[in-house]
């Protein structure tokens, strides 16, 4: 039997922020709560500043909160299908998506202050859970999105320091198979977008200066794509090495050949 959760008390932003409060605690009542919730909701937005300080709470919390970002973005699909509200700046999913690529577009200063990286590595992670996590009105993936999670991968990977590398790798985990997936549909079959970016994994193989941690995490996205972001079986033909031309190389190995 669901318990009732009420959001009967607040403004719209109250009640988000109580339901994201139960969610971050217990994320396993989420079918319990919205559809509750979004009812909630519902009857106390009556104008565009309402929308958009649901949509507003709902992408900071995501972004902040390492153990509530998939639940985010499940919110956020959720309530672009479900939350039946259109004013005339647009609906959940439309003010939605114009935030992110606004906080896209503060890319560059985002990742100039140090204060500021978690919430870079943070946006980056929470965009590739929506990737993940949300569709469109007709139930297909959210493309608009991939071109930012394109950049912001690149980004990432032209940094040096491990939190960058992590996360761009922790992104490619989430979403390589579906960008990989969309390309090829876009492109005949090829993924050049795709392609560029592991050029720049296998050079940070090769690169002198990353520790033998960054380089196995490196070399575990290059094994996960090679095994079709882990829908096929490896070939049992291979052993490791043959398979993996990295593995168990040291520096000099990698960097330079023997004559």
């Amino acid at each position: 039997m669901s318990t009732m959760y009420m959001f009967r008390h607040g403004n719209a932003q109250d009640r988000i922020s109580e339901a994201i409060k139960l969610l971050i605690d217990n994320p396993g009542k989420f079918e319990d709560v919205l559809p509750e919730l979004t009812q909630s909701l519902t009857t106390c937005i009556s104008n565009e500043q309402a929308l958009l300080c649901i949509v507003s709470e709902l992408f900071q919390q995501s972004v902040r909160e390492n153990n509530f970002r998939y639940t985010g973005a499940r919110m956020c699909n959720y309530f672009s299908h479900h939350l039946d509200i259109n004013l005339p700046g647009g609906n959940f999913r439309k003010h939605l998506l114009d935030r992110c690529q606004e906080e896209y577009e503060k890319r560059d200063s985002l990742l100039s202050a140090a204060v500021t990286h978690a919430h870079f590595i943070g946006f980056t992670l929470f965009l590739g859970e929506l990737l993940l996590n949300m569709t469109d009105s007709e139930e297909k993936r959210v493309e608009t999105l991939v071109p930012l999670v394109h950049q912001l991968i690149n980004l990432l990977l032209d940094r040096t320091e491990e939190k960058f590398l992590r996360c761009a790798v922790q992104v490619l985990k989430l979403t390589g198979a579906i960008l990989s997936d969309l390309e090829k549909a876009a492109s005949e079959g090829e993924t050049p977008v795709v392609d560029a970016i592991f050029v720049k994994i296998r050079a940070g193989l090769l690169d002198e200066k990353f520790s033998r941690s960054i380089k196995n995490m490196l070399l575990g996205v290059v094994e996960l794509r090679a095994k079709d972001w882990g829908r096929m079986e490896p070939d049992p033909r291979l052993n490791p090495q043959q398979a993996n031309p990295y593995l168990n190389q040291n520096p000099m190995a990698m960097s330079a050949p023997m004559w």
